[in-house]
């Protein structure tokens, strides 16, 4: 793919508003610990102990062993809602092509494609997931809330483990997402298997590396769409400037171009 292709590809709406959605999932901290304030449990809510779901049961009462009474536990929910939301924009308006042109790579392979619209896949998965934890509490029907637990702790660590491979040769940030996408999975298995280990702090060592991940993701694509935008201003008040009456220019590359579009920025 040329470079022209590809500057193209990220100077539009549709990348710009998958990459903040992507980044809108970090509201997720800040409702928690709003929440968290105002937890009237017998107890205080402790993150080692208690799991990030009792934010969002609907009743007061002892649920698993805990006793839980979240008054905002709206606001709780809809965080996870929205959480599924930013994920489900990053899936539908982040296309193969573009993933892999924020990853740094013009020039791709079958397999990078395929692999990055299984990512795009496990990202809906994972937003689904969200959005069903927020719709459907721990306290109301068990085993769809764990399903979409579930959906969102399997999808969206292998999301940044694949997202690694794919930017893993151009993008120095390809490394963080690994380590988030191995913390989270890695604690995912000792959660399941370990009884003891089912407790908030392992369940956040799942949750929060997932997060933030996503929202570095995010992050990433929004820095080459940016870059992208810029460089395309640049070329077309050039182009305008030449083909204007009176100019000495002519119509040819502007000179330090480098092409037709400029090649994107890469600060890493």
């Amino acid at each position: 793919m040329s470079t022209t292709h590809s500057a193209s590809a990220l100077d539009s709406p549709r990348a710009l508003i998958g990459a903040w959605g992507k980044i809108s999932i970090l509201q997720f901290f800040v409702v928690e610990t709003l929440v968290i304030g105002d937890w009237q449990g017998p107890t205080p809510y402790s993150r080692l102990i208690n799991k990030i779901s009792d934010l969002g049961a609907l009743h007061c009462g002892n649920y698993g062993g805990r006793p839980v009474c979240s008054p905002w536990h709206p606001l709780m929910n809809t965080s996870f809602v929205l959480q599924g939301v930013g994920l489900l924009l990053g899936a539908a308006f982040l296309s193969a092509t573009m993933l892999n042109i924020a990853g740094g790579r013009h020039h791709m392979q079958r397999k990078h494609l395929v692999v990055a619209r299984i990512i795009r896949v496990l990202l809906a998965a994972a937003g689904v997931g969200a959005a069903l934890v927020g719709f459907v509490p721990e306290d109301s029907v068990r085993w769809l809330h764990l399903t979409g637990a579930g959906m969102f702790f399997v999808s969206g660590a292998a999301t940044l483990i694949l997202l690694w491979w794919v930017w893993r040769e151009s993008r120095r940030i390809s490394w963080l997402l690994l380590a988030c996408g191995v913390i989270s999975l890695v604690s995912l298995v000792l959660f399941v298997l370990i009884p003891t280990l089912q407790t908030g702090g392992v369940e956040r060592l799942v949750v929060y590396p997932i997060t933030l991940g996503g929202a570095l993701m995010g992050a990433a694509v929004a820095q080459r769409v940016h870059g992208a935008r810029r460089n395309a201003r640049i070329v077309r008040r050039a182009v305008a400037a030449s083909a204007s009456p009176g100019s000495d220019l002519g119509p040819g590359p502007v000179a330090g171009s480098g092409s037709a579009s400029g090649p994107v920025s890469d600060p890493k």
